[in-house]
C-alpha cells in the first residue's frame, strides 16, 4: 500500500505573531482503506542564527468531521495554524527576513509512514522593526543621550 504525504502552508510569508495555515494531504494509492493514527507537524528556525525564537503550532486536524481514514485511492486533508515568533533577524543576504522549516509525518493503520517534503515559512517583519528602531532612536531627547555618554 502506497502512502504519500504532500504539505503545503498558506500564506507562505507573515509577520511575526500572524497566522499561517499548514495544509497536509494524506494520498492511498492501495486497494483499501487506511486509518491515520497519528499525524505530526515539525516547525523548526531554517535561517536563524540568533534571538529569540518560538512556534505556536496547532495539531493536525480533518478539514471534515473527525475522520481520520483515507480511502482506497483516495486522500485526506488535514490542517493546523501556525504563527512564528522570532525576535530578531537572520545574518546574511536577507536578513528582513526569518524562515522556519514545516514539514509533516504521518503514520496509517497499516503500519505505513509517510513524509511531506519540508516548505519553508517565512516571518517578514524584521525590516520594518529596524525601521521602527532607527525611528524611535531619532525621537529621543539629544540631551538625554548626552547625559548618559551616547552622544
Amino acid at each position: 500500500m502506497a502512502i504519500t504525504c504532500t504539505l503545503a502552508v498558506s500564506p507562505e510569508g507573515v509577520q511575526a505573531g500572524q497566522p499561517t495555515e499548514a495544509t497536509a494531504t494524506v494520498a492511498n494509492s492501495g486497494g483499501a482503506d487506511v486509518t491515520v493514527t497519528l499525524a505530526e507537524l515539525f516547525v523548526s528556525p531554517y535561517s536563524l542564527t540568533d534571538g529569540s525564537v518560538s512556534v505556536a503550532k496547532g495539531e493536525l486536524k480533518p478539514v471534515v468531521g473527525n475522520v481520520m481514514t483515507v480511502p482506497a485511492g483516495g486522500s485526506l486533508t488535514l490542517k493546523a495554524k501556525v504563527i512564528p515568533f522570532a525576535s530578531s533577524p537572520a545574518t546574511g543576504v536577507n536578513a528582513a527576513e526569518a524562515k522556519f522549516s514545516v514539514d509533516a509525518r504521518v503514520w496509517t493503520s497499516d503500519g505505513s509512514v509517510a513524509d511531506a517534503d519540508a516548505v519553508i515559512l517565512t516571518q517578514l517583519d524584521f525590516a520594518n522593526e529596524a525601521q521602527r528602531a532607527v525611528l524611535d532612536f531619532s525621537q529621543l531627547d539629544r540631551s538625554a543621550l548626552s547625559a548618559v555618554g551616547v552622544m
